[in-house]
């Protein structure tokens, strides 16, 4: 059972890094934001993937009394999905600020010293491409918040397969 359990939380931590590209290929278009999916065609299969992914770090989070973290990540998640941006601005960007910025303390904080270099790493990075777009508008909310996953699809990964802390 446990085998499949870890098999299960691969499969949804590589859908969790997909998200962006599943809505541009169901959509046909990318937009300046991922939430922006919402106001799509395709806002089912938006609310849809986000549930999903936040579903998996909610699990997480209850399956594993350690990770009780994820669980608050996973809430968020779904908050995302649960509040479009252009219609609830201040609780849909408070859900993202919830979910990447608990991440990144999450990473850093729940790792051993020996890890914690590159777990810094990759809140640097989270940081850096949501500051690059925020601050010098190098590129659109999209590209920083699909870079922001990665790191976080990465550690989720390596946490779940015990390669990581």
């Amino acid at each position: 059972m446990e085998k499949r359990l870890i098999k299960l939380h691969v499969i949804l931590s590589i859908l969790l890094v997909f998200i962006p590209l599943i809505l541009i290929v169901a959509s046909g278009e990318v937009r300046n934001s991922i939430s922006n999916y919402a106001y799509s065609e395709v806002s089912y299969l938006f609310s849809t993937l986000l549930s999903i992914a936040g579903t998996m770090f909610i699990f997480n989070g209850t399956a594993y009394n350690s990770r009780w973290y994820n669980i608050i990540l996973g809430c968020s998640l779904v908050g995302v999905a649960l509040t479009p941006h252009l219609d609830y601005p201040v609780i849909h960007y408070s859900f993202a600020s919830i979910f990447f910025i608990g991440s990144v303390v999450v990473m850093i904080a729940y790792s051993s010293a020996k890890q914690r270099p590159l777990k810094a790493y990759f809140g640097i990075m989270i940081i850096l491409s949501l500051l690059f777009h925020f601050i010098f508008n190098w590129y659109s909310l999209f590209w920083a918040e699909w870079i922001g996953i990665l790191p976080i699809t990465i550690h989720y990964l390596g946490e779940t397969t015990n390669k990581l802390d």
